[in-house]
């Protein structure tokens, strides 16, 4: 399972990066000079990341893991 997770982390990772430079490629046919594309590719992304640090605890915060509380459950009281 670990290794699962991994290899779809890497072909995700991957794909990312696949995605960057195609955008970095067509805004040099476009016209735009390697450096600037290169940028801007940079800025995009850093506030993609931004936005995912910002909105992904948040979305956390919803997880109940009702699966796990089960199993917990039948264990003993918890002390939540």
């Amino acid at each position: 399972m670990v290794i699962a997770a991994v290899v779809a982390t890497l072909l995700a990772v991957t794909t990312w990066g696949l995605l960057i430079a195609a955008a970095v490629l067509g805004l040099v046919e476009f016209g735009l000079a390697l450096g600037s594309a290169l940028l801007l590719a940079a800025v995009v992304n850093a506030v993609v990341a931004g936005l995912l640090i910002a909105f992904l605890p948040r979305l956390a915060r919803r997880l109940t893991f009702p699966v796990t509380r089960k199993m917990l459950e039948k264990i003993g009281p918890t002390s939540s």
